[in-house]
């Protein structure tokens, strides 16, 4: 729980946090339909003929069913290919859209039940090995989509969470981030608030397809507002 963690690079980052602890407890109130472990994951859905393709991510999962955040809403009763990647490995399946919902205004949630279930226990075990990094501080699992402004007029990236604390950040990405850069992120409530960020990336590794990355939220006011003026 958030109310553990004590140590908090800035109020700002504070309140970000109990906020998004808030929007998980009365989202789990109010769709909570099965027993579903917190695993982000990158998921492609697409059509069987190729046309349409969508790349979103997990909020959660069960052996027959996932909870997807995706950046355009399906139609319920809707059947799409689903491809969940984790690294190196990949498992696909038929879903069903049994519910879709709005989620920060320009994304939407959707929930899924797979005609193959998945290999949950492998998956499991996987998601422990991926954070493999050392931390002074627990992490929480969340999944919200995060948008990425670089400097030097490089192009924003899409992203989302994968765990955060109050210092720091997990996130995956389509490309990779330069180790070592301050960035902007834009971080996406389901109600819609935006929430601006500065943080270092302090190391990135391949995930599969995609880029997974560490963040670290600076402490120094000082910081903070030097590194916001390259986006003022």
């Amino acid at each position: 729980m958030l109310s553990q963690l004590t140590n908090f690079a800035s109020p700002e980052v504070e309140r970000l946090l109990r906020k998004i602890e808030l929007d998980e407890t009365e989202y789990d109130k109010e769709l909570r339909q099965a027993n579903r472990e917190k695993i982000v994951l990158p998921v492609t859905l697409s059509t069987d003929d190729g046309e349409v393709k969508v790349s979103a991510f997990s909020r959660n999962l069960s052996a027959s069913g996932v909870c997807v955040i995706a950046p355009q809403p399906f139609t319920e009763g809707a059947e799409f290919k689903l491809e969940l990647e984790y690294g190196e490995v990949s498992h696909a399946s038929v879903g069903r859209c049994c519910w879709n919902a709005s989620f920060g205004g320009s994304y939407w949630v959707s929930g899924w039940e797979l005609n193959n279930h998945l290999d949950f226990s492998s998956i499991q075990e996987m998601d422990g090995r991926v954070d493999w990094e050392s931390r002074a501080m627990p992490r929480k699992k969340v999944a919200v989509p995060v948008v990425v402004h670089q400097k030097k007029d490089k192009p924003k990236l899409n992203a989302f969470t994968r765990n955060m604390s109050g210092v720091g950040v997990c996130l995956v990405a389509a490309e990779a981030v330069e180790v070592g850069s301050f960035c902007l992120l834009e971080i996406v409530r389901c109600d819609g608030e935006r929430i601006e960020l500065v943080a270092k990336c302090i190391w990135g590794k391949p995930f599969g397809e995609y880029y997974m990355c560490g963040w670290e939220f600076p402490r120094l006011d000082r910081v903070q507002s030097f590194q916001r003026g390259f986006w003022s």
